[in-house]
């Protein structure tokens, strides 16, 4: 019996799971970023704004989180999983801002935030990212990987099986 048991291996494949995560991250963020700006400036336009490589940040996070996810379902309470994400985003936040920082090209800058290290990341979101981290188990991680794209009859069809 494997670690994962009680998880199915999942049908939709790691790319179109990068895919999906992507753009999750990045419509939530330009949503986050809207919300933000009417809260700080009452700015009913609610524009918001992210920068490409958020697709690749919150991609690749997603499915370290989705492994974590997988990992750590069975033995770990939802609310110690969501401080393992929020680990998992604050790394993952500090290293690719690092490395996008030497090429004059990180999207965000903390410095003007309390409790920030190096301007990459900030304890200031701590909030936001463990709820988002747990409600993206909840129901966008756990539901894609039961996702089936064909029916049973057409995968069936597909790989011979009757």
């Amino acid at each position: 019996m494997t670690r994962y048991a009680a998880l199915p291996d999942p049908e939709v494949g790691v790319w179109l799971r990068l895919y999906i995560y992507g753009l999750h991250g990045f419509l939530i963020e330009i949503l986050f970023t809207a919300v933000w700006d009417f809260v700080l400036h009452r700015d009913w336009a609610l524009v918001g704004s992210t920068s490409v490589w958020s697709l690749f940040i919150y991609g690749v996070g997603s499915l370290v989180v989705e492994q974590l996810y997988r990992r750590f379902h069975t033995s770990l309470p939802l609310l110690l999983r969501g401080l393992c994400y929020v680990a998992w985003i604050y790394v993952w936040e500090f290293s690719t801002g690092l490395i996008l920082r030497q090429y004059g090209a990180c999207p965000w800058d903390y410095t003007e935030r309390n409790y920030n290290l190096l301007g990459l990341i900030t304890l200031e979101y701590f909030p936001a990212w463990y709820l988002a981290s747990v409600l993206t188990e909840q129901f966008l991680i756990h539901n894609l990987l039961f996702l089936s794209l064909y029916s049973q009859d057409s995968h069936n069809r597909l790989h011979h099986k009757g």
